[in-house]
C-alpha cells in the first residue's frame, strides 16, 4: 500500500486540478445564451474574480501533485559522483 499511495494521491490531486481548470474554461460555453442555468455555472461563467481564483487554485493543485505526490516511476534518477573529480 505504501508504494501505491503516492500514485493515488498524485492521480487524485491532478484530476481535481484539471477538473477545476476545465470547469473554468467550459462554464461560458455551457452557459451560452441560456439565462436559466444553475447558480454555480452562472458564477463560473460571469464572475471574473471567481474564474481567476479557481484557475490559479487549479494551477496550485497541479503543482502540488508534481512536487509532493509524484510517483517513484516519474522521479529523476540521480547520477553517481563523477569519476575524474578533483578536490574535496
Amino acid at each position: 500500500m505504501s508504494s501505491r499511495l503516492p500514485s493515488v494521491l498524485f492521480s487524485v490531486t491532478l484530476a481535481i486540478g484539471l477538473g477545476l481548470a476545465s470547469a473554468v474554461v467550459a462554464a461560458p460555453f455551457i452557459l451560452g445564451e441560456r439565462p436559466s442555468a444553475s447558480d454555480l455555472v452562472l458564477l463560473f461563467a460571469r464572475d471574473m474574480t471567481v474564474r481567476r481564483t479557481a484557475f490559479f487554485c487549479s494551477v496550485g493543485l497541479v503543482a502540488t501533485a508534481f512536487i509532493f505526490f509524484r510517483p517513484p516511476t516519474m522521479k529523476k534518477k540521480k547520477n553517481g559522483p563523477a569519476v575524474n573529480m578533483t578536490g574535496a
